[in-house]
């Protein structure tokens, strides 16, 4: 199958880490694979589509993303106005690229980037659906699109694959959960690496900081705010606590303002001695051997990448009950889910932990037992690999 994945990358988290590690597996699967970026200002994905050898092509290079939002409405409308313009030109470049390429199929994951395309009898358009897909974020103009255009539907969990199906874009026949993969044996030599930090049930007497991460982009949503709420009440308990706090701070006013906002709560509360704050930087394997569990009280999520790879290092996982995390996470047996940003349920899951070890121990094998078995490269390449007999079935 010859496919493009059409992106217009801002920085290069779990979505598009995942995306390209998806490109890199069916190529080695014999799959001919092309990415196609809009702007290729994002270095760190450009270089790891080096590394990989993932064939990559740029439809306007910029050093920065044309970013829509902005501070005051007249500003974000100059914005759409310009973004327009760029629009036309970038539909012809992409016709030039899928003229040469002939794909069979073509993936985008946001409607930016299915708005450059026009449906043809010689391709598929997939929408790879993934976020939790919650109605209320699509505006009329998107929805139209995605009813318009998207011939097939990938959901990045079950959740979400029922999202797509009740929000009523497309049939359950033509919806694939494609998870994302996990590979352990990147995972084994860090842990090897850094066996001097032990596993928490192996730590006696409490001879050290219990230390909880977070990691996710700097948006109001990704739930900061509710972990520092959480921090604040473990240290007013007694806890010998430690946060690692990790995530991009993108190009957009709204992410560096709400960064502005976790720094302002920090010195106030005067946390400051409480935290270690990582910006900007886009492996982050190493931090999970550096810390005991995952805190994700996220407003909404698809398959968050953060918890499948804490999971894969053996390290409990706290997080609202949204979207695909409930795909993995069983309460109490492979991790925690609690009540909407319910601040004292986590901080009581956590002294829960920090006080019965084999509780810690049980929930760690459980959550890498899953990981290890369901989260899989075979198991996502071979979910992928089932629209092929769809996509013919559709073009006859």
């Amino acid at each position: 199958m010859k496919i493009i994945f059409l992106e217009a990358v801002h920085n290069f988290g779990g979505s598009s880490k995942s995306t390209l590690e998806l490109a890199k597996r069916l190529i080695d699967e014999k799959n001919e694979v092309l990415v196609v970026d809009f702007w290729g200002c994002c270095e760190p994905y450009i270089l790891q589509c080096k590394k990989e050898n993932v064939p990559y092509q740029i439809i306007d290079p910029r050093n920065k993303p044309i970013m829509l939002n902005d501070k005051g409405r007249l500003n974000i409308l100059i914005n759409y106005i310009r973004y327009l313009k760029k629009n036309q030109e970038y539909k012809k470049n992409l016709q030039k690229i899928i003229l040469e390429f002939k794909p069979d199929l073509i993936s985008v994951n946001n409607t930016k980037t299915l708005a450059i395309l026009k449906s043809s009898k010689s391709y598929k358009i997939a929408y790879f659906a993934r976020t939790w897909f919650l109605p209320n974020t699509f505006g009329y103009v998107e929805r139209r699109l995605l009813k318009k255009l998207a011939d097939v539907f990938l959901a990045v969990s079950q959740a979400t694959r029922q999202m797509v199906f009740a929000s009523g874009y497309a049939t359950l026949g033509n919806i694939y959960v494609i998870p994302n993969a996990i590979e352990i044996n990147k995972i084994k030599p860090l842990l090897k690496t850094n066996e001097a930090v032990l596993p928490w049930h192996k730590v006696q007497d409490n001879s050290r900081e219990f230390i909880l991460m977070h990691c996710g982009s700097f948006r109001k949503i990704k739930g900061q705010l509710v972990v520092l709420e959480v921090l604040n009440k473990l240290i007013d308990k007694g806890e010998k606590v430690k946060l690692l706090l990790i995530g991009m701070v993108s190009h957009s006013v709204t992410s560096k303002n709400y960064y502005n906002s976790i720094l302002e709560y920090i010195n106030e509360h005067e946390l400051e001695p409480y935290i270690d704050i990582v910006i900007n930087e886009s492996d982050v394997l190493a931090y999970y051997t550096m810390s005991d569990m995952l805190i994700h009280p996220s407003y909404s999520e698809g398959l968050p990448r953060v918890i499948l790879e804490a999971m894969a290092f053996g390290k409990p996982v706290a997080a609202n009950a949204v979207g695909g995390v409930t795909d993995f996470i069983s309460d109490n047996y492979t991790g925690f889910l609690t009540n909407f940003n319910a601040v004292d349920e986590y901080v009581e899951v956590i002294q829960k932990l920090v006080n019965e070890k084999k509780q810690y121990e049980f929930i760690s094998k459980n959550a890498y037992a899953m990981i290890k078995k369901n989260y899989t490269n075979k198991n996502q390449v071979r979910a992928f690999m089932k629209i092929e007999h769809r996509i013919d079935t559709i073009k006859e």
